[in-house]
């Protein structure tokens, strides 16, 4: 267990068009593994509501249409539903709702980096919990029930299933711990639950300080449009609301979420196939000398000698992988599968560079 004094680093995945212009290449040009979004793209409803939506018009601020839909999904109230401007935003919201200064917040790591940022600008002390190589990155559940009950935090976030290992915590796990540390509230980051193997449906009941966040985003396919919500009791849901900026939500991204799911075959289909095409991905890289990190997600952990080196070296073939120096972890690219064509590129490219790219072996 640590404390985490480290610089802030705000880096993240996907295409950077100015980086791009450097090599002179355009993003057109460009595979992208290093963003963990569906590459099947959205249900095929989504551009045609889009293109229906009058930007001439305030969207709607509640996003009233769009929480009901959510909320039947849910089997909630709509009153327990808060759609944001993805899951980052809401990140931030809980973190400006419930975060005073020197507030001890509680992270297991390594993960998304939003989390640390948003308990930072709100003057936050962030402590970490980091998970170990050697035990392939399973989350450190005893530590963190440690930390809980010593430190008392005033927040815990938790990613389930988690960026970038792609590790899980079962629900009734964290069901039970929010129970008994009913002082901590706890952020419970679901973006990628489904990407799971298994229909989870919303696992067991969670306690009233529970915050769960979902997003459009990655099963989707919506990561240009931003699109999350927020599941939680209905004092905690206006809390959060009493934050968020008027109409962060715009019409499109919420035209674009009552599409979305309204075609949940689309999803389920295109899902199972990601994760078909990604798992032989990571058979062909073990029989061509890698050792990929077991992940329950259709992205994964690459260990390789040095992550810049490797990433840049991909990008000059057009090729773009995630550096997870930024997550503390220099010694790995995460690699998120794409269609059975593409992912062959890619492992074209790597046995070419296993000259370069594997760590040394000892």
């Amino acid at each position: 267990m640590m404390s985490c004094t480290t610089e802030l680093l705000d880096v993240h995945g996907g295409i950077d068009p100015a980086e791009l212009a450097e090599y002179g290449l355009r993003p057109n040009e460009i595979l992208d593994f290093s963003a963990n979004v569906n590459p099947f793209g959205p249900p095929p409803g989504v551009r045609d509501a889009i293109a229906r939506t009058m930007i001439d018009r305030y969207p709607d601020r509640s996003c009233g249409e769009l929480r009901a839909k959510l909320a039947r999904r849910h089997g909630v109230a709509t009153d327990s539903i808060l759609v944001g401007n993805g899951a980052s935003e809401l990140i931030w919201l809980s973190a400006v709702a419930w975060l005073r200064q020197d507030d001890p917040v509680l992270i297991i790591g390594p993960t998304f980096g939003g989390y640390e940022r948003a308990a930072r600008v709100a003057n936050a002390r962030v402590h970490l919990v980091m998970a170990s190589t050697s035990e392939g990155f399973r989350p450190p559940w005893e530590a963190f029930c440690q930390f809980l009950a010593t430190k008392r935090p005033r927040l815990a976030y938790l990613a389930t299933p988690n960026n970038p290992t792609g590790q899980t915590v079962e629900a009734r796990a964290i069901a039970r711990l929010a129970k008994s540390h009913s002082h901590v509230g706890f952020v419970l980051d679901e973006a990628y639950v489904d990407l799971l193997a298994d229909d989870v449906g919303d696992g067991d009941s969670m306690p009233d300080n529970v915050i769960r966040l979902r997003s459009l985003t990655k099963s989707h396919a919506l990561a240009g449009l931003r699109l999350g919500y927020a599941i939680a009791n209905p004092e905690t849901i206006r809390n959060l609301a009493t934050v968020q900026p008027p109409w962060s939500v715009n019409g499109p991204a919420q035209a674009a979420g009552l599409a979305a799911l309204s075609d949940s075959g689309h999803v389920r289909k295109s899902v199972a196939c990601w994760r078909r095409e990604s798992a032989e991905l990571v058979t062909r890289l073990r029989d061509n000398e890698y050792s990929p990190m077991p992940s329950a997600m259709p992205f994964f952990l690459l260990p390789v000698a040095d992550a810049a080196t490797a990433r840049q070296r991909l990008l000059q073939r057009r090729l773009l992988v995630r550096d997870c120096t930024s997550f503390g972890l220099p010694g790995y690219i995460r690699i998120c599968g794409r269609t059975h064509e593409e992912n062959g590129r890619l492992l074209d490219a790597l046995i070419d560079l296993r000259s370069e790219v594997l760590p040394c072996r000892t």
